[in-house]
């Protein structure tokens, strides 16, 4: 549980409900299948060439969706890797707030999960590899850099990295 609390934004209660309902990480194949076990993924109607994406779909705990858009919320005010993934997908746009939060909040289930698989903890993209203690402010953000990155072939283009 201390393992997810190092993500900025990420408080006790989140972390606990986290862990209490993945309970086991590697009955999920893929990092992804927890999104879709929270009910963050898109409902999809298909038909012929046509593909439309809707409202989520709402499976699984209400709870933990409603933390983790909390959780999301505080990291984007933390700045940082998630507030720079929230930006990428709302692309300016004030329209697509609340669509790029719920992709921040599946970012973060995602990104929790290969946590608990890996028992690595958050990482902000940096060029600089240093290693420093957690220390939370007031607002509930990480202070200073935490860990060493990963390795280069395992991020994008933007320095996200790739679950």
């Amino acid at each position: 549980m201390t393992l997810l609390k190092t993500i900025p934004g990420v408080g006790v209660r989140t972390a606990e409900a986290m862990v209490a309902w993945i309970d086991d990480v590697t009955r999920f194949s893929r990092n992804k299948k927890v999104g879709s076990y929270f009910g963050l993924v898109p409902c999809q109607d298909a038909s012929a060439a046509r593909n439309r994406l809707g409202h989520i779909t709402g499976d699984g705990p209400a709870v933990v969706r409603k933390l983790l858009c909390e959780a999301g919320w505080r990291g984007i005010r933390c700045g940082g890797a998630i507030n720079a993934y929230f930006e990428r997908v709302a692309r300016d746009d004030p329209d697509r707030r609340k669509i790029a939060l719920v992709a921040t909040a599946h970012h973060l289930a995602r990104v929790m999960a290969a946590m608990l698989r890996t028992g690595e903890a958050w990482r902000e993209p940096t060029t600089t590899t240093t290693t420093t203690t957690v220390q939370n402010r007031k607002d509930g953000c990480a202070d200073g850099g935490i860990g060493v990155s990963p390795p280069e072939d395992r991020r994008d283009v933007t320095g996200h990295v790739l679950l």
